[in-house]
């Protein structure tokens, strides 16, 4: 459907490509004008919508050449009457140059894209004429607030309205960017591709592109925590290490002026000459030619800093929001890896300084990336352990290299079972009680048992939560799956009541009314060792054999294999007995306190199965392999997350049907064809990282630095750095995954390298 408005005659020209020539369009004028009112009755300025009494002309037509001759038609007639300086606004899936290749007229006026796109199911639906119909009366209706906003962007950006590409904020930054390098002498590196352009010399250096992106920073410590535990959102990191870059390096006993990454620059008579160094400093660190580039960056950052807080510009505020996902962006015009570079390496000091902080002022941190962490606050209450963390973030903003973080609490377990970010589980208070918990009823000295309906309240403020990924290796055949939720529920159960009954020892008896602090944990322990031991052990041992008589091997009697196959399957599984024992004993030994008593439940376990303690069978591996995809931009929330391409969570698709990883923030849906297009990229930096590397001797683990010989000169002979099963094990699982996520184009290219490198 095509949609052409002319607002000085109040008319519109609706067409319609269909396959045949029948008007099914419903009455636009009513649309128009209920659409209208439904506005002016929100609230929205009148000045803000077009006029009333729209006429609207629809035509059908069959081929789409008709209707791009009858909008140029339409625009001619509008240039034959000599209405004044004119711009045509277009929103459309098509560019602003196809369409002047399409429709010439189009040329012959400035143009004002707008990016905004309809689903792509919009139009799969019976009445798609009426559903077309509404979505352009709305277009319309959005086009003079759209185009004012997009006014006051540019003018913030200094750049002509007709310039906006779709990605705004990132060609901002490259226009600010640009500008400061100019003001400071630097010649520009601007260049379309990935590479930046310095002159040839990088068609010559692969290595920042043949290294890693990055070092994932992520610290998770598995264990069982009784007390509250707090999940916070950390937001700001890369621009707060940008604008604290000198007062990090401070902290390390360094100064940015003596810094191995600021060598010295060259001046051009010094290069023409030949009087610089022989061996400058960027032969071996690509990021130290950068530095003063780095320095420039932050300037720009710090003016984007100044125009919130003294103008509360909600531009410079967006292009700080976005500032890292530029950095990282590819397609701007001034990418540059060296730069990126020295940032990651500024973000883990910086990052690990913010672990140090939270460790110094007695907190856990059991989980911590770039934008979230996970404490244990050694608190009991909910009211305490919250207020003892916003007291922690306001010492920590009240640091000078951290005061431009934000802190935000996610979310709250009083009990948690900690293994990784994929496998975890715990009692979790409800995001919508966190905020009541300071008026709940207490024991306390005049009132010693808190009333029935306060404790079905504080039953109803909590949930069991269970994410454990290993359970998708279990087989559902038998209920084994179902039996592994069941035992690590029942447990966890368990163990947050025994834990309860010291924090409130009141909720269930009345025979030691001031109990020893220091013997709570003892206690709790005791009697959960006597749960382990007698009903849970008890309990397992009949599973354990029910499974085993009824699947002894892992196929069925018609050959088909129980296990079921998931991204990230690498291990040969035939023993669903054995493998359930695995599970359930790994997640009983999380908590350190139950060592000894999860060590004989395994080894008597075992033995049901038929399996010796010590054999290699018997040893507990992870079913998955796990690949970390760094730095993945959420285009909802802008956070900046690392995906674990086997084991994160994922929603299936309702169009489609294949899956899609989602947000850890917001929940949202990932672009799977931009993290297929990450993974290719990956294919082929490891490819090349491959090809690059160095041979080293077994013997003497030296590097040969002679291309010709045969052999060191210890007679040792070379071998590679990096060892051939590493790639070929990453092919592999991106081959698993490119089949359960129905990647094609990626399949194609791992098949293609297995091929060519047999």
């Amino acid at each position: 459907m095509f949609g052409f408005f002319f607002p000085p005659s109040k008319r519109a020209f609706i067409y319609v490509l269909d396959t045949v020539k029948t008007n099914q369009m419903p009455n636009l004028g009513n649309i128009f004008t209920a659409e209208r009112n439904t506005r002016l009755a929100s609230g929205t300025d009148i000045k803000l919508l077009p006029e009333s009494d729209y006429q609207f002309e629809i035509h059908i037509e069959k081929d789409i050449k008709q209707v791009y001759r009858g909008l140029q038609k339409n625009l001619m007639l509008y240039k034959d009457e000599k209405r004044g300086p004119t711009a045509v606004v277009i929103q459309s899936p098509k560019t602003a140059e196809d369409i002047c290749l399409l429709m010439p007229v189009f040329s012959e006026f400035p143009i004002i894209p707008i990016h905004i796109h309809d689903s792509d199911t919009l139009y799969q639906v019976m009445d798609w004429q009426r559903v077309g119909s509404k979505a352009i009366i709305k277009h319309f209706m959005n086009v003079d607030s759209t185009i004012t906003v997009l006014l006051e962007q540019c003018r913030y950006f200094h750049v002509p309205i007709g310039n906006l590409p779709q990605d705004a904020t990132v060609f901002g930054s490259d226009i600010f960017f640009a500008r400061h390098l100019q003001k400071q002498n630097f010649i520009l590196w601007c260049s379309p591709t990935e590479r930046p352009d310095l002159g040839g010399k990088e068609a010559d250096d692969n290595r920042l592109l043949a290294e890693s992106e990055t070092t994932l920073a992520e610290v998770s410590k598995s264990d069982a925590y009784p007390s509250v535990c707090l999940e916070i959102l950390v937001d700001g990191i890369p621009v707060s290490t940008v604008l604290e870059a000198q007062n990090l390096m401070e902290m390390e006993g360094t100064s940015s002026s003596i810094a191995f990454d600021c060598g010295p620059s060259s001046s051009l008579a010094d290069m023409m000459t030949g009087g610089a160094n022989p061996a400058p400093l960027g032969v071996y660190d690509e990021s130290a030619v950068c530095a003063g580039a780095f320095r420039v960056l932050r300037t720009m950052v710090t003016g984007w800093v100044r125009d919130v807080l003294e103008y509360k510009n909600v531009f410079a505020d967006n292009q700080i929001v976005n500032f890292y996902r530029w950095l990282r962006c590819r397609q701007s015009l001034l990418y540059e890896p060296a730069i990126k570079q020295i940032l990651d390496n500024l973000m883990k000091k910086m990052f690990t300084q913010l672990i140090h902080e939270y460790q110094k002022l007695g907190a856990i941190v059991l989980y911590a990336s770039y934008n979230r962490f996970i404490i244990c606050t050694k608190r009991k209450n909910v009211d305490d352990a919250t207020a003892y963390v916003q007291y922690v973030n306001q010492c920590i903003r009240n640091k000078e290299i951290f005061h431009c973080l934000q802190f935000e609490i996610e979310s709250c377990w009083e009990y948690l079972l900690w293994l990784d970010t994929a496998n975890y589980g715990g009692v979790k208070i409800k995001n919508d009680a966190l905020g009541d918990q300071s008026n709940e009823v207490r024991a306390d000295d005049d009132n010693k048992v808190e009333s029935e309906d306060n404790q079905s309240n504080e039953n109803d403020n909590r949930t069991l939560t269970l994410c454990f990924h290993i359970a998708n290796f279990l087989p559902q055949v038998a209920a084994i799956k179902e039996n592994f939720y069941n035992v690590v529920a029942e447990y966890i159960q368990e163990a947050y009541t025994y834990y309860k009954e010291q924090e409130n020892p009141l909720m269930t008896t009345e025979q030691s009314q001031e109990p020893e602090q220091s013997e709570d944990s003892e206690d709790s322990s005791t009697e959960l060792m006597k749960y382990v031991r007698s009903n849970l052990a008890h309990k397992l041992y009949i599973l354990v054999e029910k499974i085993k008589k009824k699947l002894p091997s892992g196929t069925l009697p018609n050959g088909q294999n129980v296990f079921p196959v998931v991204p990230g399957s690498y291990l040969k599984l035939t023993n669903p007995s054995l493998e359930f024992t695995k599970a359930v004993c790994k997640v009983l030994s999380l908590d350190s306190r139950l060592a000894d008593v999860v060590l004989k439940l395994r080894r008597d376990l075992l033995r049901i199965v038929g399996v010796k303690e010590f054999s290699d069978e018997a040893e507990w591996k992870d079913p998955c392999l796990s690949f970390m995809l760094a730095e993945v931009i959420c285009k909802i929330c802008f956070s900046c997350n690392n995906i674990d391409l086997c084991r994160d969570r994922h929603v299936i698709n309702e169009v489609t049907g294949s899956p899609l990883w989602i947000c850890s923030i917001c929940k949202s849906p990932y672009d799977i064809k931009e993290i297929e297009s990450m993974m290719i990229e990956c294919v082929h930096k490891k490819s090349m990282a491959h090809i690059l590397q160095d041979l080293q001797c077994i013997k003497c683990k030296m590097i040969k630095d002679r291309n010709m010989t045969r052999f060191c000169s210890c007679a040792g002979r070379f071998d590679t750095l990096l060892p051939i099963n590493d790639l070929s094990q990453t092919l592999a699982t991106f081959k698993n995954i490119s089949d359960h996520f129905q990647m094609k184009k990626l399949k194609d290219i791992v098949l293609w390298v297995e091929k060519m490198n047999p």
